[in-house]
């Protein structure tokens, strides 16, 4: 009688054991089902991508040389970390199995052809790679999602918000920044300053100072010491306001190259480059090293926003207030104010032209002069 018992208790422990482990390679560890890859399309090989929000406005972004840009906003530069970082998290996302597979399941939670949050079409329009539907999110990181074709909603790992379909939130922030190191002159108005490349600045002329000090005294060996030249100079700047001659710049050159360094771009603006409306608070031309030359014209608007006109960019773009006010108080700067006019000398005195007076002599007698003989006129001759 024992033996049957331990024969049917071992045969109950081995059927527990094959269905835990049937239960594990189908649902996965800790009770979950098993997750499938959402894509099966490699990274590289998606070059589009366009991004269909609910209300139906469309964002698109494709790969140029190295790079990312918007083509429907004429090529303008997109940030290309972000689309990358979107593809990898797409690539390694795992859907669950179906959560919901009725009929009206793919409206309910906002997954269907014509009902979505986001709709994701990877690859060429007519021809795409694979299309995704992303819908109501059902935690902080987790939406629903269902493939084109696919039956029955599943869920996955994914934030919505990483797929905005509005081209500003694409928009490459930093288009607008170049590298001060690379800038030649920068000029607007009357003012050009321009980089001198072998004089220091704040340094009239141009020649590398070299340190004339030699030791008076032999060093070890009985050799005296040579001279040695003084460490080549930082180029600086020089100055040149209307027809006066260029003048050494200051500190102030360095505070506009790193400003325009670090232009900051919030969105496009509506209008176009070539006809922008605003009122205009400063016209820069900026020359980069190799020849090329950046036109920068930034305007005011009503609304007291400031937009920004570039000659290297298709769009008009918002750009932050602190970088175009900091742009506009440094070009304002009393070092690049023209010169106050001298004040005009007072006019030499001039030589009198009146004719001087001739001396006449004096009719008074001296008191010891002799007396002149009185002479009488003669009288007149009488008739008679």
């Amino acid at each position: 009688m024992k033996k049957t018992i331990y024969t049917l208790s071992g045969l109950l422990v081995a059927q527990v054991a094959l269905a835990i482990g049937m239960n594990t390679s189908s649902r996965g560890f800790a009770g979950e089902a098993a997750r499938t890859k959402l894509l099966d399309v490699p990274t590289a090989k998606i070059t589009r991508l366009a991004i269909t929000g609910a209300d139906g406005k469309t964002v698109v972004l494709a790969k140029k040389d190295k790079g990312w840009v918007l083509p429907e906003e004429g090529g303008f530069p997109a940030a290309g970390h972000r689309v990358n970082t979107v593809l990898k998290d797409l690539a390694k996302a795992e859907e669950s199995p179906p959560v919901a597979t009725t009929a009206g399941a793919p409206k309910r939670f906002k997954v269907a052809q014509d009902g979505f949050e986001r709709r994701l079409v990877l690859g060429p329009e007519k021809s795409p790679l694979a299309t995704v539907y992303l819908g109501n999110s059902q935690g902080v990181r987790q939406v629903y999602v269902r493939r084109a074709g696919q039956k029955g909603v599943r869920t996955m790992d994914f934030g919505l918000y990483l797929v905005s379909a509005n081209a500003n939130d694409w928009v490459d922030s930093n288009a607008l920044k170049v590298d001060a190191k690379k800038i030649t002159s920068i000029g607007w108005g009357d003012v050009k300053i321009t980089r001198t490349p072998h004089k220091a600045e704040g340094t009239a002329g141009g020649t590398t100072p070299v340190d004339t000090k030699t030791a008076d005294a032999k060093g070890a060996g009985g050799k005296t010491s040579a001279a040695k030249p003084a460490a080549k100079p930082a180029p600086g700047w020089e100055v040149q306001i209307g027809s006066a001659a260029p003048v050494p710049a200051g500190t102030e050159v360095k505070s506009l190259t790193d400003q325009l360094g670090s232009l900051w771009i919030e969105g496009l603006a509506p209008g176009k480059p070539s006809a922008p409306e605003g009122k205009e608070k400063l016209d820069l031309s900026i020359g980069i090293a190799g020849g090329k030359t950046l036109d920068y014209r930034v305007m005011e608007e009503k609304d007291g926003s400031y937009i920004l006109a570039a000659s290297n960019l298709p769009r008009l773009m918002k750009l932050s207030p602190d970088s175009a006010k900091g742009l506009i108080k440094l070009a304002a700067n009393k070092a690049f104010a023209p010169p106050a006019p001298k004040a005009a000398a007072a006019p030499a005195a001039t030589p009198s032209t009146k004719t001087p007076v001739a001396q006449t002599p004096s009719t008074n007698t001296p008191a010891n002069a002799p007396a002149k003989p009185q002479t009488s006129a003669p009288a007149a001759a009488s008739g008679g």
